[in-house]
Formats: structure tokens, C-alpha cells, sequence
């Protein structure tokens, strides 16, 4: 239900978020990365769990700003047992929201150009990056082209 490369600000409430530090180098390939939220997932599995939707990553502003593309936190959805230390409220506020479908570089281009859009709009950047559906890169048979949702909240 939504637009592909189209920058649109969306009020968002709050969501109960477990965080998963990821343990992601800047070194690490792209392939390294989908092995490490595998991981991240088989986890939940050993437990037998799922992770529930929504799922994806973080990126911090200020790596990204660098053009570092570090995936900082897994997230899931928070359950009755999210440990107290993995428990994050993502706040509810006006989010700036992209969709984007494409390859690691036009992801990059994507984000970066979504930076430019909320600076140019004046708006001023209040998080760090929720990247969402990370499941795509699973589930898509060329594994070099997935679908994203960035969500930033400005203000």
C-alpha cells in the first residue's frame, strides 16, 4: 500500500520493538550480513518462536551520514517475554518514509537521497534509521534485488 521512491511524512505511533545488537562490521560483504540475520532468525526458531512482523534493522544516523551502512540492531516485533535490556519503544511522531526496491547500490542512493529530501524540506532528523522487511532478502530468488521501508522521525 504504498509508493515506491516517493518521500512521504507519516504520524506513527508507538511500537514495542526487541533489539538485537547485530554484531555487524563495516567489512562484512552483503552476503556475510544476510548469513548474520539468518542467524538472527534461527534464533528465534532454537526458542520456538518467530519473529513477528514487523522485522529489519537499524542503521545509526551518523554512520549513514558517513556512508557507512552498518546494521547496528535486528529488530522483531516485542513479545510478553521481550527482556527488559532488548525492549525499545520506537517513538510515535511524523516519520519520514521511503520505499524502495532495487539493489545494494540504488538502496544507497535511495537512503542518501532521502537524507537530501528531508534537508531540503527543512525538516530536522530526530532517530536514527529503521530499516524494514528484511525478509526480502531471503525470499527473493536473485538475492540482489530486495524490497526496504526506511522510516526516520523529523520533526
Amino acid at each position: 500500500n504504498f509508493e515506491y521512491d516517493t518521500v512521504t511524512v507519516q504520524q506513527q505511533n508507538a511500537e514495542r520493538l526487541e533489539m538485537t545488537p547485530s554484531g555487524a562490521s563495516p567489512s562484512e560483504s552483503q552476503w556475510e550480513l544476510v548469513q548474520r540475520f539468518a542467524e538472527f532468525n534461527r534464533a528465534y526458531e532454537q526458542q520456538e518462536e518467530k519473529p513477528r512482523y514487523p522485522f529489519g534493522i537499524v542503521y545509526y544516523l551518523d554512520d549513514v551520514r558517513q556512508g557507512n551502512y552498518v546494521e547496528q540492531y535486528y529488530f522483531t516485533k516485542a513479545r510478553r517475554s521481550t527482556p527488559p535490556a532488548h525492549l525499545h519503544i520506537k517513538p510515535a511522531g511524523k516519520y519520514a518514509v521511503l520505499a524502495h526496491m532495487g539493489t545494494e547500490k540504488s538502496h544507497i542512493q535511495a537512503l542518501a537521497r532521502m537524507l537530501e529530501h528531508i534537508s531540503e524540506a527543512s525538516m530536522i532528523i530526530k532517530s536514527d534509521v529503521y530499516v524494514y522487511d528484511m525478509m526480502s532478502y531471503v525470499m527473493q530468488e536473485s538475492g540482489d534485488c530486495y524490497s526496504l521501508k526506511y522510516m526516520i522521525l523529523v520533526e
